[in-house]
């Protein structure tokens, strides 16, 4: 008996004809091409962001390494398939094609959104990475059934792209909250550090310093006053109408019976990265100082640390007293991992 026709059979997942047969490999490279181009870009960001020289091949610092990690998947996958003929259909080399495209316009765009508001600036940066949650979670569906409609693997593909993300947030705040941090000093021998930096907090109505502020004062000023630190550098800028976070610190630790002369205030910056570059470009580079202690909470000290060591900062992680509650607290390790992976892909 004859052998009936496949009359359902989906055009899209069928062999190319010899006409097109080139273009789907030709795809696939563009993808592959285009996820190196984004590598090399989110390592401009994150230099250029801190006003270094670019170093593209310096595995040693963190950030470059997961940068690497993040896109190395991508460029393996479309660089296999380029070379994989039965992968070569239209649906398999467009999704890979499109997405590469789209991802490499949002992360071009991102530098362009800027706002006071913190999150906001940071909507270009998370709309590139939902957009590679969802492309690496249609990759992860696609092979298993390729022959569902369009709806059920764009529905499919979030979904797993939600699971990839819930795990890596996972990962990071463990890594957060595992980080051994606030025994680093007493586990060293006895030394003299030249500062301790206090980074900056919310201040609240009448010049008061908000309780995560007054516990990083208090664990500062017990540096100061036991002599493991030489200087107290007092950080962060003002929101209207309050005096400056490191002005409110100062004053505080003068109550306390903090030496004046001990005591360095910065006023202008106001994010964790412009303080620990104001520690590089003043205070290593100018006055010639080489180790410091940053002061603040646990969850805060792990991207802290890691921005000190991308610039090559000597420093040691102290954490003050946590005032927050559990709900607070967890949500405050939600938003530092954020921030974390943030800092390491793009230096923002």
């Amino acid at each position: 008996m004859a052998e009936a026709p496949a009359l359902h059979r989906n055009p899209a997942d069928a062999p190319e004809s010899a006409r097109t047969q080139w273009l789907c490999p030709a795809l696939l490279a563009t993808a592959a091409f285009g996820e190196i181009v984004t590598l090399l870009l989110m390592t401009v960001f994150r230099y250029h962001g801190q006003e270094m020289p670019i170093q593209f091949l310096d595995l040693t610092k963190t950030a470059n390494l997961v940068g690497l990690l993040f896109e190395l998947p991508f460029i393996l996958l479309f660089g296999t398939l380029t070379f994989v003929r039965r992968f070569h259909t239209l649906r398999i080399a467009l999704l890979a094609a499109g997405f590469c495209c789209a991802g490499l316009v949002a992360l071009m765009i991102a530098p362009a959104i800027q706002s006071t508001d913190r999150t906001t600036s940071y909507t270009g940066y998370l709309i590139f990475l939902g957009l590679k949650a969802i492309e690496l979670g249609a990759f992860a569906t696609i092979f298993r059934r390729p022959r569902r409609t369009v709806w059920r693997l764009a529905l499919q593909s979030v979904g797993a792209a939600a699971a990839i993300v819930c795990a890596v947030f996972v990962a990071v705040v463990s890594a957060v909250l595992v980080s051994p941090i606030g025994s680093s000093i007493t586990d060293q021998p006895r030394q003299v550090y030249d500062a301790g930096v206090i980074l900056g907090a919310a201040v609240w109505s009448g010049d008061r310093p908000s309780p995560v502020l007054r516990e990083r004062i208090n664990k500062g000023y017990d540096l100061l006053k036991n002599g493991t630190v030489q200087f107290l550098v007092l950080t962060g800028g003002h929101a209207p109408n309050e005096l400056p976070e490191a002005e409110v610190a100062r004053r505080e630790l003068l109550k306390q019976g903090a030496d004046p002369t001990r005591i360095v205030l910065e006023t202008h910056t106001s994010s964790t990265l412009q303080q620990i570059l104001f520690i590089r470009d003043q205070l290593k580079r100018k006055q010639g100082w080489t180790s410091f202690v940053i002061v603040s909470d646990q969850f805060h000290l792990k991207r802290a640390l890691e921005i000190c060591q991308f610039n090559e900062i000597d420093a040691l992680g102290v954490s003050s007293e946590s005032p927050l509650g559990p709900q607070n607290l967890a949500l405050y390790h939600l938003r530092e991992s954020g921030a974390l992976i943030l800092y390491w892909l793009f230096g923002a």
